[in-house]
């Protein structure tokens, strides 16, 4: 009798679950129980650059603990590769699930090979959509689904500038960059008072104000500051060396008024023109 209990508990013992396979068990029901929690956490999300060859690629966001699924895909379809102040960069983004369709947006100042994370002037996100721009907030989240991101950026001539965006955890760096226009003489008008113009290429082509200084500088510029000419001959830029051989000439200017004044036979015109900007190349 004693013998054959002791076969039934050797028996019972055998039907237990080996130590290892049922903490490999309960291993594996956790990670199936976990998978649609893990997939919304970012240290897994992996970035797959494609289209090498073009010239701008495509770039797609894929979660690993998602089996691989992707969250986000980008192409960069239009960028200002060389700009003076005003950039911009149209991206066509597509939405697998719900989410923002940029995180954080940084830029990097790569002028004269060094990488150093700058500010610029300004900057906005837009959604396009049938010719109208609707402004998007960072990191706002929407609906799955494909979307024209418009960024619009206000850098200083001669900076190139890397524009870089950040979405489910990944900072995107492939794309492109905002690069210098190297003009010959840049005169800003951000002085705001006294007489002397400098050129901020530089390259010294500085200028002089003459005439009467209380009527120049107004603050409502294009970018910030701007000169008022109003129309004495007497007040203008005197600019005198080093000499220019061959150039063209921009300049961003405001008409505020225009009077017609009679003379005799003929006629003239006053025209009250504000100087916001000027740039020779």
């Amino acid at each position: 009798m004693i013998k054959n209990n002791k076969k039934l508990r050797r028996e019972t013992k055998n039907t237990h679950l080996n130590p290892f396979c049922a903490t490999l068990l309960v291993g594996v029901m956790l990670f199936l129980i976990l998978i649609p929690f893990i997939s919304a956490w970012e240290f897994d999300n992996k970035i797959k650059v494609e289209d090498y060859g073009a010239k701008y690629p495509k770039i797609k966001i894929e979660n690993v603990f998602g089996l691989g699924g992707s969250l986000w895909e980008g192409t960069l379809e239009k960028n200002t590769d060389v700009c003076g102040v005003k950039c911009s960069a149209t991206k066509e983004i597509k939405l697998l699930k719900d989410g923002a369709l940029v995180n954080d947006v940084r830029f990097i100042d790569v002028t004269n090979g060094q990488s150093t994370e700058t500010e610029i002037n300004n900057y906005e996100f837009f959604i396009l959509n049938k010719g109208e721009k609707t402004k998007y907030e960072v990191g706002k989240e929407l609906p799955a689904g494909t979307y024209t991101l418009l960024l619009e950026g206000e850098k200083d001539f001669y900076q190139n500038i890397d524009w870089q965006i950040y979405v489910h955890g990944i900072w995107l760096e492939e794309w492109a960059i905002w690069g210098e226009e190297k003009p010959i003489m840049y005169w800003d008008f951000n002085e705001g008072s006294g007489t002397n113009l400098e050129d901020i290429t530089r390259n010294g082509y500085n200028g002089t104000l003459q005439g009467t200084l209380s009527s120049y500088w107004v603050t409502d510029g294009i970018l910030s500051g701007a000169i008022n000419f109003s129309g004495n001959t007497n007040n203008f830029i005197n600019y005198t060396s080093p000499a220019i051989p061959n150039w063209s000439i921009s300049i961003w200017t405001k008409v505020n008024d225009k009077k017609k004044e009679y003379s005799g036979a003929g006629q003239t015109y006053q025209v009250i023109l504000w100087v916001l900007d000027m740039l020779i190349t």
